[in-house]
């Protein structure tokens, strides 16, 4: 694994030897985003690499269940099946799902689908629509915000902006 590790990610296991006993080692990023690292001794390769993994997902479960990492996207459609309930219960107007889904299709997902949703920081965000707004005018990147901080908002994400950056 090159590069950083994103929250709730580890890194590649190694190995050392300590008076005969294989001593496996790997690094993680917890939830906080501190680096970390789980170290397990086993008188085998394979044993000492179980017990180290095993040591960080019980490491990161402890932290608050986040093992996988979701991104933009996959919050993105959980969000839409919320706003569509809100549709069928009649709390929320079609029109306004159609205006998220376009929004999302055309603007939020093409750019940051692929991000985790701990990656979005205010100053990312204020890059992205800086961009939709310089690309496709005032309006539209009015209209972006909203749903775009919505979503990631629904999701949870850690650090995302309290209030609307374009309200």
């Amino acid at each position: 694994m090159s590069g950083r590790l994103g929250l709730g990610e580890r890194g590649e296991v190694f190995y050392a030897e300590q008076q005969g006993q294989v001593v496996a080692m790997v690094y993680y990023r917890d939830h906080s985003g501190r680096r970390r690292r789980a170290r397990a001794t086993a008188t085998s390769k394979a044993a000492a690499r179980r017990a180290a993994t095993r040591a960080v997902d019980r490491a990161l479960l402890a932290g608050d269940g986040y093992v996988e990492p979701l991104t933009v996207a996959e919050a993105a459609e959980q969000w839409v099946a919320g706003i569509e309930a809100q549709v069928e219960r009649g709390t929320r107007s079609p029109t306004t799902l159609d205006v998220y889904r376009s929004a999302l299709r055309v603007h939020v997902l093409p750019a940051i689908g692929g991000w985790r949703v701990h990656e979005p920081t205010p100053g990312r965000l204020d890059r992205f629509l800086t961009t939709v707004q310089a690309q496709r005018g005032f309006r539209l990147g009015q209209n972006v915000p909203h749903g775009a901080v919505r979503h990631l908002r629904s999701a949870g994400a850690p650090g995302c902006v309290a209030a609307e950056p374009c309200s």
